[in-house]
């Protein structure tokens, strides 16, 4: 989502984590590659899958590694330990829940030991996320929760290192706060316990919309 310059600049922050591999790293999902860009600015080698024509081909015509297909067929080509790394951006809320397991067995297959694997979804543990954003995609199938895609990693061998939230809501948009100091002892008191309460629903309501 959101416009080209926030959506590199919300892929960019991912770069870091595959930053002096030799590769390659293979992108799912990649669109027209703008990832694998900026991963050959970074002097990672990488390539990408999607299944979306238009897209591969503003890809091709700029000059990137983007393959057409569908990824799972894509990737069982890749020869067993061949990949430095993995990245999929929006992607695992699209596939049917039943294979999102199947694919982490195969990255696990198909990457060396030690490769990184990033995958960023929309956070269904925040309210907005469902309200606002995620069921407009017709072509969403169902939300990933973060126990459910961590689960899935570590039972085809994956370490699970780190959870990275991402795409805060606008301050505009969250609740709130009272900005008072009473000197009243309950005053204060009843102050604190609201704005504490505002924070709980805040993170429930406005959280992160990205994991």
């Amino acid at each position: 989502g959101g416009n080209a310059d926030e959506r590199l600049a919300r892929l960019r922050q991912y770069v870091p984590y595959f930053a002096g591999l030799d590769g390659p790293v293979v992108d799912l999902g990649c669109g027209e590659g703008e990832f694998l860009s900026l991963l050959q600015d970074a002097g990672v080698s990488a390539w990408g899958v999607d299944l979306e024509a238009d897209a591969v081909e503003r890809g091709k015509a700029a000059g990137r590694d983007v393959r057409y297909g569908n990824l799972f067929a894509v990737l069982e080509e890749v020869p067993d330990g061949s990949l430095a790394g993995a990245f999929s951006s929006q992607v695992v809320e699209h596939l049917p829940p039943e294979t999102i397991a199947p694919l982490y067995e195969l990255l696990y297959r198909k990457l060396g030991a030690g490769a990184p694997v990033v995958v960023e979804t929309p956070n269904p543990a925040t309210f907005a996320t469902h309200v606002q954003s995620f069921w407009r995609d017709p072509t969403h199938i169902r939300p990933v929760p973060m126990p459910a895609l961590d689960f899935a990693a570590r039972s085809a061998g994956f370490i699970s290192e780190q959870t990275i939230y991402t795409s805060p809501t606008p301050v505009d948009e969250k609740l709130q706060r009272i900005q008072l100091e009473p000197q009243d002892p309950m005053l204060a008191e009843l102050v604190d316990r609201f704005n504490t309460n505002v924070a709980k629903l805040d993170d429930l309501l406005y959280g992160w919309q990205d994991y």
